[in-house]
């Protein structure tokens, strides 16, 4: 009888224990939460975060990442999240915890698919604008074809 009342008293605890517990990092508001997206809403994963220059980590597989950061005041800092394969983009602003931060990553495959598609509709100009997009963030045969071609429809 009496093992029965510790065994009951112990599955309370744990029960306590457990539902008191926080799930997780989303829970918490000492904290800045960052997502990274890239074409069509896709989530990239393995993008590196910077904050003010120094790297904090990589998102994971949704293109999420999160860092513990309590309210600072108005002071400004920057940002940056790069990928290799995708144009870095970054963002200057005041942190607060809770914030949720977005970041929308163009990859270089996506700028020269976007300049084929121009180069179909006769928009050369805008054409050369994407392809040249895609050759900072990567040089390609393929691509550096694709400006000649541009280059040479406009006349160049």
């Amino acid at each position: 009888m009496k093992s029965t009342h510790h065994l009951c008293a112990f599955a309370a605890i744990v029960c306590v224990m457990f539902f008191s517990c926080a799930s997780g990092p989303e829970e918490r508001i000492d904290s800045v939460y960052v997502m990274v997206y890239g074409e069509e809403n896709t989530e990239i994963m393995g993008a590196t975060v910077y904050l003010d220059g120094k790297s904090l980590g990589a998102t994971d597989i949704y293109g999420r990442f999160t860092f513990p950061y309590g309210d600072c005041g108005d002071e400004e800092h920057s940002l940056r999240v790069e990928k290799s394969g995708y144009e870095a983009v970054s963002n200057r602003c005041p942190l607060r915890g809770g914030q949720v931060v977005y970041f929308n990553m163009q990859s270089g495959a996506g700028y020269a698919k976007k300049a084929e598609r121009c180069v179909d509709e006769g928009n050369l100009e805008m054409a050369g604008n994407l392809i040249d997009k895609a050759l900072r963030i990567e040089e390609r045969k393929d691509w550096r074809f694709l400006k000649d071609v541009i280059e040479e429809r406009m006349g160049k």
